[in-house]
């Protein structure tokens, strides 16, 4: 999924939802641009209820205006997968 970011952005929150099993799953946040990562997370504990991942974009700040959101799922049995939603910008008072 790619989306587009206001330059300077240092983070997003990506909701998301695993089975009971998520070792096998892992999100990325590429810059669209260029491919590179900016930053990830493998096997989220804890979401088998919907929950919010605050992705911390500060290696990219104002060097890039769209990312590409990629979910792996390796996961071959019972239990293992993994859901994300649309990612969002939640403001200070938000949180």
């Amino acid at each position: 999924m790619e989306f587009e970011i206001e330059q300077g952005l240092e983070e997003i929150c990506v909701p998301l939802v695993t089975g009971p099993v998520p070792e096998n799953t892992e999100i990325v946040i590429r810059n669209a641009d260029n491919g590179r990562v900016i930053t990830s997370l493998v096997g989220p504990a804890g979401a088998q209820e919907w929950k919010w991942w605050q992705a911390d974009l500060s290696k990219c700040r104002s060097k890039c205006s769209r990312l590409w959101l990629e979910v792996n799922d390796s996961g071959t049995g019972w239990g293992e997968w993994i859901a994300v939603g649309l990612p969002q910008i939640v403001s200070e008072s938000e949180a």
